[in-house]
């Protein structure tokens, strides 16, 4: 699911980004404009529709439901579609209560397309935040109005699928993201039997820009993301080396095949240990190591939630779930994690976020071990 920004930025930052895309406007908007600059390819009727698709993504978050929502979202990106389902769960239990507002600020014309510049503001127990992102939006003559596309993404079509970055000059990164890629897919499919399909990969040169793509109320030291039928998301900032960012791309991969391998069904722990322990395996960087005796028991991590952890939390997180994957590979072997696979698989997968299913994941994975190795006994009754 989450992987971490560079470890020094953890130790060493005490920077609190504000959350979204694009640049922070500062105070609050005290009216709302009646001007909205546009070239000269837009007529009146276009910048209201426009505008309806804006004020209508606001009243759906203050008082809608998803399905309200869906409408307005074009059909053309299934894993678009999907981030944009979990963006609006966390939204709605994030926000306060109808403090949520967006305005059109400008609409222009550009080789991705009409992009809205939109103004975007909401409080979280009180705090404002305020800030800007971009949004492509289309007419859909289907449904008779405006939709909304994605974010602008520069493309690139390779052979293992689709590269998006919002910054022109990341395509030159390519070659980076294309190692990464074939060595883990040549590992996951010789080693735990995956079956690589196209993958696509969404890169950010802020942080910020991540968050407004996967929720509002990411840690602010998140340097990556996949959640299951999404894409991979991996910030990629001045400073970020290509060694780091080749083992960015393997953890994220590896979320990727866990939830395809398990119907997305694996613990917390399990998944984010998976990821950490691969990562180092094919593409090894420099890594915190914690002491033996610091390293949380699987038990400790079943009751946590990684994405309420501080910094330094985090890590220790981190590097006990690898610890804690790393001792059940040696125990059950390569082809003990293949039946495993099997067993947990049989679960119907769940659509809801990976933190509300904490507690289910964690059942799923603890009944399927134990049922295909049973010197894992836990003692867990609860039927699931």
């Amino acid at each position: 699911m989450i992987r971490l920004r560079q470890i020094f930025v953890i130790w060493v930052s005490t920077a609190i980004v504000s959350l979204g895309v694009g640049i922070c406007v500062g105070t609050e908007e005290t009216s709302a404009t009646t001007y909205i600059r546009a070239d000269s390819h837009y007529s009146p009727d276009d910048v209201a529709g426009i505008r309806r698709l804006i004020h209508r993504r606001e009243q759906v978050l203050q008082a809608g439901t998803w399905m309200d929502w869906a409408d307005w979202i074009a059909p053309s990106s299934q894993s678009y579609f999907q981030e944009q389902k979990r963006w609006f769960d966390d939204a709605f239990r994030y926000l306060d209560r109808d403090s949520y507002r967006l305005q059109l600020d400008k609409v222009e014309t550009t080789s991705l397309g009409t992009v809205a510049h939109i103004k975007q503001s909401y409080t979280h127990h009180g705090k404002q935040t305020n800030n800007q992102y971009l949004l492509i939006v289309e007419y859909d003559p289907q449904k008779r109005h405006w939709v909304e596309v994605e974010q602008p993404f520069h493309q690139k079509k390779t052979t293992w699928g689709m590269l998006k970055v919002d910054r022109l000059e990341l395509l030159s990164k390519e070659h980076i993201y294309q190692e990464a890629i074939e060595k883990g897919k040549s590992y996951f499919q010789q080693k735990l039997g995956w079956i690589p399909k196209p993958i696509e990969i969404k890169v950010f040169q802020r942080a910020d820009r991540l968050a407004q793509s996967v929720k509002l109320s990411l840690p602010s030291w998140v340097g990556g993301w996949n959640e299951a039928n999404q894409a991979i998301k991996l910030v990629s900032e001045h400073s970020t080396s290509s060694e780091w960012e080749k083992s960015g791309i393997v953890h994220e991969l590896t979320h990727q095949v866990i939830s395809d391998l398990t119907h997305d069904n694996a613990a917390y722990w399990f998944q984010e240990g998976a990821a950490m322990y691969y990562e180092e395996l094919l593409f090894p960087t420099p890594q915190i190591h914690i002491k033996s005796e610091a390293i949380w028991s699987r038990e400790q991590l079943e009751m946590m939630n990684l994405e309420n952890l501080s910094h330094q939390d985090a890590v220790r997180f981190y590097e006990s779930c690898r610890e804690q994957y790393r001792r059940l590979l040696k125990d059950i072997g390569e082809s003990g994690m293949r039946s495993f696979f099997a067993e947990i698989r049989k679960y119907n997968r769940m659509d809801v976020d990976s933190s509300e299913k904490i507690q289910v994941c964690n059942q799923r994975t603890n009944r399927s071990l134990q049922k295909v190795f049973p010197f894992f006994k836990k003692g867990i009754d609860q039927a699931v």
